[in-house]
Protein backbone atom coordinates (compact mmCIF):
# COMPACT_ATOMS: atom_id res chain seq x y z
CA UNK A 1 0.00 0.00 0.00
CA UNK A 2 1.10 3.37 -1.01
CA UNK A 3 0.18 6.49 0.70
CA UNK A 4 1.14 10.07 1.21
CA UNK A 5 0.90 11.85 4.57
CA UNK A 6 2.18 14.57 6.50
CA UNK A 7 6.07 15.00 7.13
CA UNK A 8 6.50 13.77 10.19
CA UNK A 9 3.61 12.28 11.09
CA UNK A 10 4.73 8.86 11.86
CA UNK A 11 7.45 7.34 13.65
CA UNK A 12 9.24 6.79 9.92
CA UNK A 13 9.04 10.19 8.55
CA UNK A 14 10.57 11.02 11.99
CA UNK A 15 13.56 8.71 11.78
CA UNK A 16 14.13 10.40 8.36
CA UNK A 17 13.85 14.11 9.38
CA UNK A 18 16.46 13.36 12.40
CA UNK A 19 18.74 11.44 9.83
CA UNK A 20 18.43 14.60 7.55
CA UNK A 21 19.27 16.95 10.27
CA UNK A 22 22.04 14.67 12.06
CA UNK A 23 23.75 14.61 8.31
CA UNK A 24 23.31 18.51 8.03
CA UNK A 25 24.79 19.16 11.91
CA UNK A 26 27.84 16.78 10.76
CA UNK A 27 28.65 18.77 7.63
CA UNK A 28 28.16 15.76 5.58
CA UNK A 29 28.65 17.08 2.07
CA UNK A 30 25.51 18.86 0.48
CA UNK A 31 23.86 19.63 3.94
CA UNK A 32 21.91 17.04 4.20
CA UNK A 33 19.75 19.22 1.12
CA UNK A 34 21.10 16.70 -1.99
CA UNK A 35 19.36 13.39 -0.86
CA UNK A 36 16.24 11.41 0.00
CA UNK A 37 16.21 10.30 3.32
CA UNK A 38 13.49 7.58 4.76
CA UNK A 39 12.87 5.74 7.53
CA UNK A 40 11.88 1.78 8.21
CA UNK A 41 10.06 -0.12 11.34
CA UNK A 42 9.65 -3.69 10.79
CA UNK A 43 10.04 -6.96 12.88
CA UNK A 44 12.49 -9.82 12.56
CA UNK A 45 11.64 -13.45 13.13
CA UNK A 46 11.86 -13.25 16.52
CA UNK A 47 9.48 -10.51 17.01
CA UNK A 48 11.63 -7.81 18.07
CA UNK A 49 11.33 -4.31 16.18
CA UNK A 50 14.04 -2.51 14.33
CA UNK A 51 14.38 0.74 12.98
CA UNK A 52 16.30 2.02 10.11
CA UNK A 53 16.83 5.17 8.16
CA UNK A 54 18.25 6.11 4.96
CA UNK A 55 19.44 7.87 2.34
CA UNK A 56 20.10 8.65 -1.55
CA UNK A 57 23.65 8.82 -2.94
CA UNK A 58 24.81 8.81 -6.71
CA UNK A 59 24.74 4.95 -6.15
CA UNK A 60 21.39 3.97 -4.73
CA UNK A 61 18.06 5.48 -3.46
CA UNK A 62 17.01 5.86 -0.03
CA UNK A 63 14.93 2.78 -0.18
CA UNK A 64 18.19 0.57 -1.25
CA UNK A 65 19.45 2.09 1.68
CA UNK A 66 16.88 1.35 4.31
CA UNK A 67 16.22 -2.58 2.41
CA UNK A 68 20.78 -2.96 2.82
CA UNK A 69 20.11 -1.65 6.48
CA UNK A 70 17.66 -3.98 7.48
CA UNK A 71 19.49 -6.86 6.44
CA UNK A 72 22.77 -6.10 8.28
CA UNK A 73 19.93 -5.76 11.03
CA UNK A 74 18.59 -9.25 11.00
CA UNK A 75 21.82 -10.56 9.83
CA UNK A 76 23.25 -9.05 13.49
CA UNK A 77 20.39 -10.69 15.02
CA UNK A 78 20.60 -13.93 13.67
CA UNK A 79 24.93 -14.05 14.70
CA UNK A 80 23.67 -13.11 17.91
CA UNK A 81 21.54 -15.60 18.62
CA UNK A 82 23.59 -18.78 16.40
CA UNK A 83 24.93 -21.36 18.13
CA UNK A 84 28.64 -22.61 18.42
CA UNK A 85 30.10 -24.18 15.09
CA UNK A 86 26.87 -22.55 12.60
CA UNK A 87 28.37 -20.51 10.29
CA UNK A 88 28.07 -16.87 9.99
CA UNK A 89 25.40 -15.26 8.52
CA UNK A 90 25.94 -12.50 5.52
CA UNK A 91 23.57 -9.92 4.81
CA UNK A 92 23.52 -11.27 0.96
CA UNK A 93 21.74 -14.51 2.89
CA UNK A 94 18.78 -12.89 4.08
CA UNK A 95 15.56 -12.53 2.71
CA UNK A 96 13.25 -9.85 3.55
CA UNK A 97 10.59 -11.51 1.99
CA UNK A 98 10.36 -14.06 5.22
CA UNK A 99 12.82 -12.41 7.50
CA UNK A 100 10.89 -9.41 7.87
CA UNK A 101 7.52 -8.39 8.67
CA UNK A 102 5.19 -5.70 9.95
CA UNK A 103 7.48 -3.44 7.52
CA UNK A 104 6.44 0.59 7.43
CA UNK A 105 8.10 1.96 5.23
CA UNK A 106 8.68 6.02 4.68
CA UNK A 107 10.69 8.22 1.78
CA UNK A 108 10.37 11.87 1.76
CA UNK A 109 9.21 11.43 -2.20
CA UNK A 110 7.24 9.01 -3.36
CA UNK A 111 9.35 5.41 -4.22
CA UNK A 112 10.78 5.81 -8.13
CA UNK A 113 8.87 3.74 -11.05
CA UNK A 114 11.80 4.29 -13.02
CA UNK A 115 15.50 4.46 -12.78
CA UNK A 116 15.94 2.11 -9.93
CA UNK A 117 12.34 1.18 -10.30
CA UNK A 118 12.21 1.47 -6.22
CA UNK A 119 8.29 0.36 -6.32
CA UNK A 120 9.29 -2.90 -8.25
CA UNK A 121 12.33 -3.22 -5.44
CA UNK A 122 9.63 -2.90 -2.16
CA UNK A 123 7.14 -5.07 -4.02
CA UNK A 124 9.54 -8.00 -4.26
CA UNK A 125 11.33 -7.59 -1.33
CA UNK A 126 8.73 -6.45 1.08
CA UNK A 127 5.51 -7.71 -0.15
CA UNK A 128 2.73 -5.81 1.70
CA UNK A 129 5.04 -3.42 3.37
CA UNK A 130 2.81 -0.05 4.66
CA UNK A 131 5.20 2.73 2.27
CA UNK A 132 4.34 6.25 2.81
CA UNK A 133 5.57 9.25 1.16
CA UNK A 134 5.65 13.35 1.88
CA UNK A 135 5.64 14.45 -1.93
CA UNK A 136 5.20 13.06 -5.43
CA UNK A 137 8.45 11.94 -7.10
CA UNK A 138 7.37 13.65 -10.29
CA UNK A 139 3.72 14.62 -11.80
CA UNK A 140 1.21 12.14 -12.14
CA UNK A 141 1.17 12.00 -15.56
CA UNK A 142 4.79 11.90 -15.83
CA UNK A 143 4.66 8.89 -13.36
CA UNK A 144 2.22 7.14 -15.19
CA UNK A 145 4.01 7.62 -19.34
CA UNK A 146 7.47 6.17 -17.35
CA UNK A 147 5.89 2.64 -15.63
CA UNK A 148 5.04 1.85 -19.32
CA UNK A 149 8.76 3.19 -20.89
Amino acid sequence: MYRKEGYGHSRESRLAQQARLNDRAAGVAGNGRKNTYGGTTFKDRYGNTHEVDGKSNADHHAENDMMKKMREKIAAERNARRAPGEPEIRQEDVDLRTEASDVKMYVEYSPCPTGNRCQDLIDEFTPGADVSYSWGWQPESVRDAAKVA
